[in-house]
């Protein structure tokens, strides 16, 4: 899929002021208006809905914290395999989960629990 299939970060860069090209790097200190003007609130009456952010795939969610974003690459479970998984009830398993390492998950809760969501980049053609 490439960015102008992708109206959502086209509508975000926009809203921040900036112009994407697709292909060209953006700099730092232009990702910070990103960051506070394109991050969408979460809105967890959805969280059953099966739509973006609560689809399953992956997703860059973040929230405010003492003056800074706390973000990670994260996913939304609904909890439904949670006997499979050994967990002892869904709502255990349901909520963001983000890996740690490469086959560590940890659930992003407290402090972590995500407010706002952003959808994944696509990867340049060249990885």
């Amino acid at each position: 899929m490439s960015d102008k299939d992708r109206p959502e970060m086209h509508d975000a860069a926009t809203r921040a002021g900036l112009t994407m090209v697709p292909g060209e790097p953006v700099a730092i200190e232009t990702t910070i208006p990103i960051l506070e003007h394109a991050f969408i609130p979460i809105d967890l009456a959805q969280c059953d809905s099966g739509v973006a952010p609560f689809d399953g795939d992956e997703y860059i969610v973040g929230r405010w914290h003492a003056g800074v974003w706390l973000t990670f690459g994260a996913h939304w479970s609904d909890g439904e395999h949670w006997e499979d998984q050994k967990f002892e009830s869904r709502d255990e398993l349901r909520g963001w989960w983000s890996y740690r390492h490469s086959v560590t998950q940890e659930k992003l809760e407290g402090i972590y629990e995500p407010t706002h969501w952003f959808p994944m980049p696509d990867l340049p053609d060249d990885v």
